[in-house]
């Protein structure tokens, strides 16, 4: 009885996932996460797109104004700033959007060595 209950939960689990993906729900607001999802093309026999238009939007809108860069603006968090900007600036390129966007992140990463481990 209980296995049953555990598997139907998971069931349920799985279909809400499901329904969010495919509904056009923009996944939570991380920005490397957002940027891999933003590159899913629209499925075959669609004209070239995006999938899920809305996450290039959040890209868009998401842009740190003080340096160009996505991600965590805690200064001891700057690797996961510089993977986030990549990943975002290679989402807006794939689909050809947000020329200045992706200019600004290019500019983002810091000389070489100023990472901390």
């Amino acid at each position: 009885m209980l296995e049953r209950r555990q598997k139907h939960a998971q069931e349920d689990r799985a279909t809400a996932i499901r329904e969010r993906l495919l509904g056009g729900e923009a996944p939570p607001p991380s920005a490397y996460d957002t940027a891999w999802v933003a590159m899913v093309p629209a499925p075959a026999g669609s004209p070239p797109a995006p999938r899920y238009p809305g996450c290039l939007d959040w890209i868009l809108r998401s842009q740190r104004r003080d340096d160009g860069s996505w991600g965590p603006g805690d200064p001891s968090l700057r690797k996961d700033a510089l993977s986030s900007t990549l990943a975002c600036v290679l989402a807006l390129a794939t689909w050809g959007v947000g020329g200045d966007a992706v200019a600004r992140g290019i500019r983002f990463p810091p000389a070489a060595g100023s990472l901390s481990s």
